[in-house]
């Protein structure tokens, strides 16, 4: 998608398209939020993910083990995790799943990316 769309990041920050993307993984943190305790950022050399302290080591460990992410640990009472993605994404060509100030919003371009099912995903 980064090259079909010349987009320098993809942002995810829903916790539907993390399951996706880690086939079953949750990165919920209140249960009837659609958004997640940490927001994914891939670019077309680094994935990134993004959560306050408390959060991070457990969804790195349990959910994205060996798949290769930085971790950008946020300190609760500095900034938000919107505010340290525009920061990391400034200047780039993005969109995400979640608004986010001046960067385009398009979560069908990630619910496309769905389908096909990959072979975990049919096995399951």
């Amino acid at each position: 998608m980064l090259y079909k769309y010349n987009l320098d990041a993809i942002i995810i920050g829903r916790t539907d398209n993390f399951s996706w993307l880690t086939s079953g993984g949750s990165n919920e943190l209140i249960i009837t939020s659609e958004y997640g305790s940490s927001i994914t950022v891939f670019t077309k050399k680094e994935k990134f993910i993004l959560a306050k302290t408390m959060d991070g080591k457990r969804v790195l460990e349990e959910e994205l083990d060996g798949i290769g992410y930085n971790l950008i640990n946020l300190k609760w009472y500095k900034k938000s995790k919107k505010e340290a993605v525009l920061n990391l994404v400034k200047n780039y060509k993005c969109i995400a799943d979640i608004k986010l100030s001046g960067i385009e919003f398009k979560p069908n371009y990630i619910y496309d990316l769905h389908y096909p099912l990959t072979e975990k995903e049919i096995v399951r």
